[in-house]
């Protein structure tokens, strides 16, 4: 069968739908919002029982009444015979919420790729397909390691430092994201050098089981804390996206120091703005962070369902891990304080990554040869 323009049906525009296969998709290719019943069933759950339904909110029924050529999903298994692709950036079903019938979804000849946007997402699902020995080899065929396509904003970074060097966090679930342990060191390092600035945006918000331990009065005290360094410290609630790229350009290093991050997007940006990035070392970051092109903290990590975490099954190995991550923290800070010409190499291999591993025309070949294959087997 021959296609002009390849009708690709998604059930949700949001940011994840967007990053990675909406905004880079193939020029013959046009995407559909679809209408979600599923989604509907969830919304209505959630608002009697507060919390998701399960299998609903990782599932897509169609009736055969959608006007699309194929699928492309995020996070979601199709019940349905059209053809269909599945992006997912941990597990899918999602939180290994799968049964047995979700599983042979995705063995099942209508799902034609899925693809995982790291390896440590590929090994989290392999491990999983332990539960699923007659399915595993099935669905292992199909997943492919494809990471995020990212814009380039620099084709290279002047360093010219002059009075300080300014290092930027950006992350909506502050704690979640090691805010804390960063204004910390951060105040620390300034007794050791005046030669730098922090700038912080983050709403605070409250969206991950690392939060819980934290409150509204952990984060006012948070703000108040910074308010107390003005000259050093520029905080932001939010800004535009426009606006973030701007800051990432004028600063000289980026910091995410997640306590756990299935992709930080933050990281890419900062890289395509030709600024190095400080971040933590488990899940996916040394993927797509080095000590060659940023600093990776060096932490104790476990192997947790086949994929690289921090241990913080307890209250206790929590606040050990808060301290480890602060002192490295400090250590990191101080350490470029002193040492300042290491950033200008470091940005050189940061905008390399981007432009090697995260190349916008590249994805869209690769998601056009995905969605041509899928559509040839139809």
């Amino acid at each position: 069968m021959t296609y002009g323009k390849i009708i690709v049906g998604v059930n949700s525009t949001e940011y994840n739908e967007k990053r990675n296969f909406i905004v880079s998709r193939p020029s013959n290719a046009k995407t559909r919002k679809l209408r979600d019943l599923m989604k509907l069933i969830d919304y209505v759950y959630f608002k009697l029982f507060k919390r998701n339904h399960t299998f609903f909110h990782n599932t897509y029924f169609d009736a055969g009444l959608q006007q699309a050529h194929l699928f492309h999903f995020y996070n979601t298994v199709l019940i349905g015979r059209r053809p269909w692709i599945v992006t997912y950036e941990n597990d899918v079903p999602r939180h290994n919420t799968g049964s047995e019938f979700l599983m042979k979804r995705l063995a099942g000849k209508s799902c034609r790729k899925i693809i995982s946007m790291t390896r440590n997402a590929y090994n989290i699902e392999a491990h999983y397909l332990e539960k699923y020995p007659n399915l595993k080899e099935k669905i292992l065929k199909k997943i492919i390691v494809l990471p995020p396509p990212q814009q380039l904003y620099v084709e290279k970074k002047e360093n010219v430092i002059k009075d300080k060097i300014h290092f930027t966090f950006v992350g909506g679930a502050f704690f979640h994201k090691g805010g804390k342990e960063l204004v910390q060191a951060f105040i620390r390092a300034l007794k050791e050098t005046e030669s730098i600035h922090l700038n912080i945006v983050s709403s605070f918000a409250f969206t991950h089981w690392y939060d819980t331990e934290y409150s509204d009065k952990d984060a006012d005290d948070m703000r108040a804390l910074m308010a107390r360094f003005p000259n050093t410290i520029t905080y932001y609630k939010t800004l535009p996206n426009d606006q973030i790229i701007d800051l990432f350009k004028r600063s000289d290093v980026g910091v995410l120091p997640s306590y756990g991050e299935t992709y930080g997007y933050a990281v890419l940006e900062a890289q395509a703005c030709g600024c190095p990035v400080i971040t933590t070392n488990a899940w996916a970051f040394s993927e797509f962070n080095s000590n060659e092109m940023g600093w990776l903290l060096e932490l104790p990590t476990v192997v947790e369902r086949g994929g690289l975490k921090f241990d913080l099954s307890t209250h206790e190995r929590r606040e050990n891990f808060s301290k480890l991550l602060e002192e490295a923290l400090f250590k990191t800070i101080v350490e470029i304080a002193q040492n300042p010409e290491v950033i200008s190499k470091k940005s050189a291999l940061a905008i390399e990554n981007i432009r090697r591993n995260h190349d916008v025309e590249t994805h869209r070949e690769k998601l056009l040869e995905i969605y041509t294959e899928a559509l040839k087997k139809n």
